[in-house]
């Protein structure tokens, strides 16, 4: 995500106007990022770095440091159509349905296509929460998920039972773990601690911090195929929250990493 996105997602408009007022009162004069502390009040611990990041990001400053009118106006601009993009996504649901619902022909695929159409948005971090997997589900998305590895995308998988090599989500998995060992790319496997009390039941699919799905699908044969699912696709606003969440599984020890392919 941006930096420009990030102060976007935590403006809310009487920040915006607050941020807005600040900025103009440098107008015309050099700034560095020590003259915005005031930003910590504003947007907490690290808003001074990611105000003087966003202001980088979106050209603002002259070559000199100078403030110009002109930059600023486009600056907060730009953050005020971000946050109307963010805010004004609508969700859209998805379905796997069998084959003798009368609306599988329509709608019955529409969940597995959007988990593939999320793995091919994603350009730098996959994020995928299913509690079980199986060897025809994963198969069926294999060609995708290879093809973001070759092209850079950090994969990460959080399941159940992923350090017991008998285990469906171990087998469902090995063929990935092939392919990313093959191509030199990250792929990193978590496993649920149950002995901490964890135990994940979410279903999420995330590309970067842009486009996420969370629904009921495991990554399955029967969940991408054959069950009546349902799931719902995210814009950015709510990736951002979803890659908070799981990656605090991560940094707080309620799952613990079986394999990363880049270190094996």
């Amino acid at each position: 995500m941006s930096r420009l996105s990030e102060l976007s997602e935590r403006l809310d408009e009487r920040k915006l106007a607050r941020l807005g007022a600040a900025l103009w009162f440098k107008v015309g004069g050099r700034i560095s990022i020590t003259d915005l502390g005031w930003a910590i009040p504003l947007l907490g611990q690290e808003g001074e770095n990611l105000i003087w990041e966003a202001l980088k990001e979106g050209s603002t400053l002259a070559a000199d440091g100078t403030l110009e009118p002109g930059s600023l106006a486009r600056f907060l601009e730009e953050i005020s159509t971000k946050k109307q993009n963010l805010s004004g996504e609508a969700p859209r649901l998805v379905w796997t349905l069998p084959l003798q619902h009368p609306q599988a022909e329509r709608l019955g695929t529409t969940y597995n296509e959007a988990i593939l159409a999320v793995i091919k948005e994603a350009r730098s971090l996959l994020l995928m929460t299913s509690p079980f997997l199986q060897e025809h589900g994963i198969a069926s998305l294999m060609e995708t998920l290879v093809n973001a590895l070759g092209r850079g995308v950090k994969i990460t998988v959080l399941t159940h039972e992923a350090e017991n090599l008998a285990s469906s989500q171990s087998v469902a998995l090995e063929d990935l773990r092939r392919a990313a060992e093959r191509l030199g790319k990250s792929l990193s496997v978590y496993t649920a601690v149950t002995s901490a009390g964890s135990m994940l039941h979410a279903k999420l699919i995330l590309a970067d911090s842009r486009r996420a799905i969370i629904g009921s699908a495991n990554l399955t044969g029967p969940g991408l195929e054959q069950n009546m699912e349902a799931g719902v696709v995210l814009g950015e606003r709510e990736a951002l929250e979803i890659r908070r969440v799981v990656e605090g599984l991560i940094t707080g020890g309620l799952v613990k990493l079986v394999f990363n392919t880049t270190n094996m």
